[in-house]
């Protein structure tokens, strides 16, 4: 399917500036699909187990269509400078923490995380072929918009 043509997005960006649409997205998505403004939505499998084990929908309105395969939810990037001995620190903070610690389960619970992994790749594979499809890699990005 091509943006624009089969499909128009929709997007619920309620949280930018921050650190990424974290607060209502999904809810605003569901909402949508109920109300008719759109068809189909996209949302995490946590926040889909809750709505239906807490029945946060009548039964029977909503279903489920595709499921992805199981990919690590939360990574993190950085630019290619980033000094090697600040992303191992960054790196063994995160692997450090401990969910018995109430300071640190905080943060995990918020990430709906028992403790950090290393990163893996696998389980993208569908996701960089839809973008590639979709030509989202030959968009212009901010540094050649300034150029």
């Amino acid at each position: 399917m091509v943006e624009g043509r089969e499909y128009r997005t929709m997007r619920f960006d309620s949280d930018v500036g921050k650190h990424g649409d974290t607060g209502t997205s999904e809810a605003e998505v569901i909402r949508a699909v109920l109300d008719g403004r759109a068809d189909a939505g996209a949302i995490g499998s946590p926040f889909w187990k809750a709505v239906r084990s807490e029945r946060l929908v009548p039964e029977g309105a909503l279903t489920e269509i595709w499921t992805s395969p199981p990919y690590n939810h939360c990574m993190f990037t950085a630019r290619p400078d980033l000094d090697p001995s600040l992303e191992r620190r960054f790196a063994e903070a995160l692997s450090g923490m401990s969910y018995d610690n109430p300071s640190h389960r905080a943060v995990l619970d918020a990430e709906g995380l028992r403790r950090w992994v290393a990163p893996h790749l696998d389980g993208y594979q569908a996701l960089q072929e839809a973008s590639a499809r979709q030509g989202f890699f030959k968009r212009p990005t901010a540094d050649s918009a300034e150029a």
